[in-house]
């Protein structure tokens, strides 16, 4: 059985990197994305399990993102 996916999104390359490596410990398959568009890239090629999600982003913000993904 694969692992779960999650989609990080955060402009933050730091708090990827940690919260990835966390993630990764845990068994989880992570993609990153450095902004909503990009998050919403990611999404359509492949849905995530589940989406960790910063508000405030360049290009398209967390809430912008949310009501995107969610049309």
């Amino acid at each position: 059985m694969p692992a779960p996916c999650i989609l990080l999104a955060d402009d933050s390359s730091t708090v990827r990197a940690i919260a990835r490596m966390e993630l990764d410990t845990a068994g989880y398959n992570v993609v990153e994305a450095a902004d909503g568009e990009q998050a919403l890239a990611l999404a359509s090629e492949r849905p995530p399990d589940a989406i960790l999600l910063d508000i405030e982003m360049p290009v398209m913000d967390g809430y912008a993102t949310v009501i995107a993904l969610k049309a």
